[in-house]
Order: structure tokens, then C-alpha cells, then sequence
């Protein structure tokens, strides 16, 4: 069986945790927002051939998604246990720096200095409440789910990702599918573009928020219908408003290579 998903903001782990979501063994992008997803090495495709991998997939102009002369297509096998074939594609591996949350609050100050926009601070209250919901959505009833919570007080993002592989029994995070890298993926890469701020998805708001000076993380595993799910619930404070002007959310000012968001 095979499905197809249009996702104008394609990157190449969105396309993956997908189809991992439905229990395939393949997949592939094309045109750079179409993702497929299949338990056969043979596409059913409507259209087939060989072509040029050459259209940059649409959110992330730094990796192809396939062509778009609608025959090439990228195509890759899932593989069990690590996430590595999808996410080390778009040079997003997992850190070898140490504590994974360490990491995070690395990239995320990163991502701030790239903005011209001044650092967070760890905090153990608010990792606390991280925690709570992170056990939270990790308990039977809620494993798999996304849900953000509301009226916490606390700004608030959360990345939910899978892949086919089994828990060690204590209900630890088992970096199957998570890495700092493709947390912040889907916490800033996917959600700026080139364009005014206001522009900004919600995520990448809550990242660069200027008023935000704290942070705390909890990163938690869970087991449903075969998938294994790793739950990153980040928590900041104060939490982003609704001006997403300038006043509280910068403009890109400084490079990658400058801040080290690599």
C-alpha cells in the first residue's frame, strides 16, 4: 500500500516520521513538497522513471526533495531501531556533545544569537513543569499525542517523533527518533522563512522571544502499537506574546557559522 502526503513545508525528517507513523518501510519525496510513504521497495507510483533530484525540499533549502518534472524522486529505506537513515540525510544527527538537553539549550541560544537576541537560562522550576507534562504525554492514554497544553502560564513547545523499535523497560528516552538537531528542526528551521517577522511560525516566536530569559526541558519515551515515541516538552518564561514585531522578535543578523547553529 502506499500514500502520499503534500506538505507545502517538506523537510526530509517531517516525510519520515510520517510514514514511520504508519507503520512503512519506505519512503520517498519528490517535487519538493510530496512525500511517500510504502511497506514495498516498489513504489506503486502513478507516474515512474529516473529523472533529476535537483527541487529543494520546502523547508529546507539545504536538501533536495526529488524533482519536479514528475518522475525523481529521493527514496529511502526505514530502517529499525535508529532514525538515521531520514534525519543524517539533512545532516541532523544525533549530538555526540554530551546531555541531549544540554545540546538543545545550545542550539536554541544559537538560534538566538543569530537574531542578535541575548541567551536563555536553564531553570529547574520550569524544567519541572516540563516534566509533569512530558510524563504525562508519555502515559498509556496519551502516547503518540502532540497536544500542547494551555494556561500554564508558561510559553510552551513540544516535538513528539517515532520509529520501530522497542523500550528498554523502564520507560527511558532511547534517542531512537530525537535529536537536538530535528527537535529544533521543527522549533525554528521550518518555522523562518525569509520574510518579515511577523512571517514567523509560533514555534520559532517562542525561541527567539526577547523577553524570554528561562528555560527547562524534559525529554521522555513511550511504547503504542509497535511504534516507540520520543516526547521532548520544552517550557519558557516568560512566555512569547502576540507582537511578533521586531520590538520582541529580531531579523536574522548574524550567520550560522557565527553561532554556532550547526
Amino acid at each position: 500500500m502506499t500514500m502520499t502526503l503534500d506538505i507545502a513545508a517538506l523537510t526530509l525528517n517531517m516525510c519520515y516520521e510520517s510514514c514511520v507513523h504508519e507503520g512503512s518501510s519506505y519512503f520517498a519525496t519528490q517535487d519538493g513538497s510530496r512525500c511517500w510513504c510504502s511497506l514495498e521497495s516498489h513504489f506503486d507510483y502513478s507516474s515512474g522513471g529516473v529523472g533529476v533530484c535537483d527541487t529543494w525540499c520546502g523547508g529546507d533549502g539545504s536538501t533536495t526533495c526529488g524533482g519536479s518534472d514528475g518522475l525523481s524522486r529521493d527514496f529511502y529505506k526505514i530502517e529499525t531501531g535508529e532514525a538515521t537513515l531520514g534525519v543524517s540525510a539533512a545532516g541532523d544527527g544525533v549530538s555526540n556533545s554530551g546531555d541531549p538537553l544540554d545540546r538543545l539549550l545550545e542550539l536554541h541560544n544559537a538560534a538566538r544569537c543569530m537574531h542578535a537576541t541575548g541567551p536563555l537560562e536553564f531553570a529547574e522550576p520550569v524544567a519541572a513543569t516540563a516534566k509533569t507534562y512530558a510524563d504525562l504525554l508519555a502515559s498509556e492514554s496519551m502516547c503518540g499525542s502532540a497536544e500542547t497544553a494551555h494556561s500554564t502560564g508558561l510559553g510552551e513547545n513540544v516535538f513528539v517523533c517515532a520509529a520501530s523499535s522497542s523500550l528498554s523497560g523502564d520507560g527511558a528516552p532511547t534517542a531512537a527518533c530525537f535529536s537536538p538537531e530535528s527537535a529544533m528542526e521543527a522549533f525554528y528551521d521550518s518555522q523562518v522563512g525569509g520574510g518579515p517577522t511577523s512571517t514567523y511560525g509560533p514555534r520559532a516566536t517562542q525561541v527567539l522571544w526577547k523577553s524570554t530569559t528561562q528555560i527547562g526541558c524534559a525529554l521522555r519515551a513511550c511504547e503504542k502499537d509497535g511504534l516507540t515515541y520520543d516526547i521532548l516538552v520544552c517550557r519558557y518564561s516568560p512566555p512569547a506574546g502576540e507582537d511578533t514585531t521586531e520590538s520582541e522578535v529580531a531579523l536574522e543578523a548574524n550567520s550560522k557559522t557565527t553561532c554556532g547553529y550547526d
